[in-house]
């Protein structure tokens, strides 16, 4: 019933241990200066390492490292770094799929880096792209939503 938009930070979390920031706001090559800094093997698989800084508070993370498969370049896990330095969180993206024109991680799992008995698992089903007008991404747009 609000009837003025509100702007909700993007580290605010969503649901269990996924923020919106982990759904909406991560945008890598826009948000971040990244630097490869290595390869390791993860799951099996060799992987590139890279570290990425963000490029304005603005991001989601400051820091945050990610791990992409050599052979197909799917992302394998990322860590997710505070301001301090401390780890957040780990993501393991996994049942890579077609979907919306693309092959794209269908599961996300979420583990707390502090508690790991926390998890939260995102699950993607039936994904479809959809043109939206530009009209509906403006503050009076958004006061027409109950």
């Amino acid at each position: 019933r609000l009837k003025r938009p509100t702007r909700v930070a993007a580290i605010q979390r969503l649901l269990g241990d996924v923020a919106i920031g982990d759904m909406a706001r991560l945008r890598f090559a826009m948000d971040y200066n990244a630097i490869m800094s290595g390869s390791e093997m993860i799951n099996g698989q060799e992987a590139y390492v890279i570290d990425l800084t963000a490029k304005s508070d603005a991001s989601t993370y400051r820091h945050f490292k990610y791990w992409v498969a050599v052979a197909d370049d799917r992302p394998i896990k990322a860590e997710f770094y505070a301001v301090s330095g401390r780890l957040l969180k780990i993501a393991y993206y996994q049942d890579f799929k077609q979907a919306a024109g693309k092959l794209r991680p269908m599961t996300i799992t979420f583990i707390d880096a502090v508690n790991t008995r926390h998890r939260s698992i995102m699950a993607m089903d039936n994904m479809k792209t959809k043109q939206l007008p530009d009209r509906m991404f403006t503050k009076s747009f958004m006061k027409t939503f109950d």
